[in-house]
């Protein structure tokens, strides 16, 4: 794949799983800019990928931030999410309504508000990574998998809606 003259935002790139992605698109060609809540740790990660790349802080939780920083960015190609889950990890009866609320928005509102704030500076492609514990029945998880249920089933409808 040749991915020359692109650029990828990874939101949640200083993670594993975002940095790999981000190695990948580097591979590819393409510019790269990787996100994390710590601009340091963002830089020092981007720095590994090398001249393609590069690092900045953003926070999935602050609609403002998000919206800022693609304002800065202007117009980029695709889009990845990858932003891991803050849910607790419990037998249902032992869930409060905080725990559910906390996972919900680590994940499910963190990746719909970035989203919304990317909307009209991506052009290409939207990628969202979750989890198959949204598909797998294993105990304990329900707290972890709802957030990752309900992203699933707003991805058909927002290709139908967001297709150019």
């Amino acid at each position: 794949m040749d991915l020359q003259k692109q650029t990828a935002v990874i939101v949640g790139g200083t993670g594993d799983i975002g940095h790999a992605t981000a190695k990948l698109f580097v591979k590819a060609g393409a510019r790269v800019i990787i996100t994390g809540r710590q601009r340091e740790r963002a830089a020092a990660r981007a720095q590994l990928l090398g001249p393609l790349a590069r690092g900045d802080a953003v926070s999935p939780a602050d609609e403002a931030d998000l919206r800022h920083f693609f304002g800065e960015i202007g117009t980029f190609d695709h889009l990845v999410l990858t932003l891991g889950t803050q849910s607790i990890t419990l037998p249902f009866a032992q869930l409060n309504d905080g725990h559910m609320r906390d996972a919900m928005d680590s994940k499910y509102m963190a990746y719909t508000r970035t989203l919304r704030a990317a909307l009209g500076h991506v052009q290409q492609s939207v990628t969202w990574l979750t989890s198959a514990a949204a598909r797998t029945a294993l105990p304990g998880l329900s707290n972890y998998a709802a957030p990752n249920g309900a992203l699933h089933a707003m991805m058909g409808p927002l290709a139908m809606e967001l297709a150019p």
